[in-house]
């Protein structure tokens, strides 16, 4: 993880925000998917803690950018770059799907914590083919 603006924050007495790099090491996700509209299921976990955000492949990483946090402590959370529903289907679990279809490319499912957020990615890796249904 990387921040940013932290001077700027400093000096301004925390009224303005610092923003999270996130970096994720692999080149690629383990996960990958060749449909366009994925639909992933999730335990334990409420959904309006999560996030889904694209991410940007650089040499043998890829990055996000993240929360943003001012420096007296108030977290400020970003909506996520795709929009998606959630349904609950059981006591605990829920079905996660997405407004619109999802270009191929990186991804990843982020959970807020500061500096201890939780990323799962996961890639589209579509076909034109599959990206029509």
């Amino acid at each position: 993880m990387k921040t940013t603006g932290g001077l700027k924050a400093a000096l301004s007495y925390g009224m303005t925000t610092m923003k999270m790099k996130y970096r994720v090491r692999d080149g690629n996700a383990k996960n990958r998917v060749l449909n366009t509209q994925p639909i992933f299921y999730f335990s334990q976990l409420e959904p309006e803690n999560i996030l889904v955000q694209k991410m940007k492949k650089k040499g043998d990483e890829r990055e996000f950018e993240g929360i943003g946090m001012r420096l007296i402590g108030n977290m400020t959370l970003p909506q996520g770059d795709v929009e998606f529903k959630t349904e609950k289907i059981a006591s605990g679990v829920y079905k996660v799907t997405f407004a619109e279809a999802l270009l191929p490319g990186e991804y990843a499912f982020v959970i807020p914590g500061g500096t201890s957020s939780k990323v799962f990615d996961f890639a589209v890796d579509a076909t034109s083919t599959s990206a029509k249904r």
